[in-house]
């Protein structure tokens, strides 16, 4: 049995990549919690271990439940439970989708494989989410025993107290594990060591977004640029000039040229678009509005 110290160590060597991620968080042994689990704590994730719990693991085990651990926090488990409203099966299913790529974890913790023997209709791999639907059902029948399908290693208490967070907190929950995977990516590539079923989770986060251009939005703010000033005789306002005159009031109008790409880098459907702005456009009150369609060049 190795210390909690020792433990990180081990488990920094034999795991590079989830082993430099948790360096980012806290970890403290208290016998606030059971066994093990992640908490939040001033918007960052803390790890707590109970010290007795600690002590009846093997080697091998301890080294599976940091694992186990410092995988909620890199699949950010936390902000599922908004969605799952079924807490119980909701730990069921975080724990079922994390323990598939982790050895020597304690005796009945569970294993999706064995819910695929016990229904071949399962899929093992598809995530927290299709586990939580597949479990949903399975609560339903009458005869089902749950237990039958594993226990939880750990403590999820902590986890599920993310429910409460405002969801600016949750911004910053989740963008301190980015922050974390990012740099666990860099020293994992070092060590030439990328978990291979971390690969979606850092593809969405490595990956650059490309900007998505709101024209719709921009467009309709250009339509103010483009206006003329009607004047309009009303006896409502009487003139200040004449006794018993009507006065003026004056309406703006916006005329328009707008361009049309037609040209074969245009979709249907982005025509369908572009026309459909038009009629926008036209409720908006535009007096005038002259359309000119081009395929290459506009003169």
């Amino acid at each position: 049995m190795m210390n909690l110290d020792n433990a990180l160590k081990k488990f920094l060597i034999r795991e590079p990549f989830y082993g430099f991620f948790l360096t980012n968080f806290n970890k403290k042994l208290t016998t606030k919690v059971p066994t093990a689990g992640v908490w939040i704590r001033d918007c960052n994730y803390e790890l707590l271990v109970n010290p007795n719990f600690w002590e009846t693991l093997t080697d091998e085990q301890q080294i599976a439940v940091l694992k186990h651990e410092t995988m909620h926090i890199a699949y950010q488990h936390c902000l599922l439970y908004k969605d799952l409203k079924d807490h119980q099966l909701a730990n069921m299913a975080m724990d079922a989708e994390i323990n598939l790529h982790i050895k020597n974890l304690p005796e009945g913790a569970i294993d999706c494989r064995t819910w695929a023997r016990q229904d071949p209709s399962f899929k093992i791999e598809n995530g927290t989410r299709y586990n939580y639907d597949w479990l949903m059902k399975q609560a339903e029948k009458s005869d089902s025993d749950m237990s039958s399908l594993g226990n939880l290693i750990d403590d999820h208490s902590g986890l599920e107290s993310s429910e409460n967070l405002s969801d600016a907190e949750k911004t910053i929950l989740k963008a301190s594990a980015e922050s974390g995977l990012k740099a666990a990516y860099e020293a994992g590539k070092l060590a030439g060591n990328i978990p291979g079923e971390m690969s979606s989770i850092l593809n969405e986060i490595l990956i650059p977004k490309i900007p998505v251009f709101d024209w719709k939005s921009y467009f309709r703010r250009l339509l103010g640029t483009s206006v003329i000033t009607l004047p309009k005789h009303t006896r409502k306002r009487p003139s200040k000039r004449f006794d018993e005159a009507a006065g003026r009031k004056h309406i703006h109008k916006s005329h328009l040229l707008i361009a049309i790409d037609t040209s074969g880098s245009i979709s249907t459907r982005e025509l369908k678009e572009f026309y459909g702005e038009l009629t926008f456009i036209h409720k908006s009150g535009v007096i005038t509005m002259d359309v000119a369609q081009f395929d290459y060049d506009l003169y």
